[in-house]
């Protein structure tokens, strides 16, 4: 289990450390939460399209069924 208490602790000091890094070589905090807010919304994106292309395929089948 101490490789994997390390690894949660390496993940947690990661985006703090992440961002101290890039602030240094002069990427602003402001664009970092801009990137991580366009990533962190792809992901959802993609996490929710499987259904919502079976939405569309139930709704499709619907409106041929009352036909």
């Amino acid at each position: 289990m101490k490789n994997h208490d390390a690894a949660v602790e390496a993940i947690k000091a990661a985006p703090p450390v992440g961002v101290a890094g890039l602030t240094v070589f002069g990427v602003a905090i402001s664009d970092w939460a801009v990137v991580l807010t366009i990533l962190y919304t792809s992901f959802l994106l993609i996490d929710k399209l499987p259904t919502v292309i079976e939405r569309f395929r139930q709704f499709h089948r619907w409106l041929k069924d009352r036909k």
